[in-house]
């Protein structure tokens, strides 16, 4: 199964940006690399703080 972080078409979202979605998020360092940080966000909570170049990516939607 892929997975929505696998595509290089796959949006990256800055920190303190509103979640787009609820579900899981993964870190990405400058290199666009998984660091392997996770982070469940609700919908319209902001994205936790990263470092400088690094960027959230949706690896899927919560399941309801």
């Amino acid at each position: 199964m892929e997975r929505a972080s696998d595509r290089y078409d796959a949006p990256d979202f800055r920190a303190g940006t509103p979640a787009p979605a609820s579900g899981s998020y993964e870190q990405h360092n400058v290199f666009g690399r998984a660091t392997g940080h996770l982070v469940t966000v609700a919908q319209g909570q902001p994205l936790p703080a990263l470092p400088r170049g690094f960027a959230w990516r949706l690896l899927g939607p919560t399941r309801k």
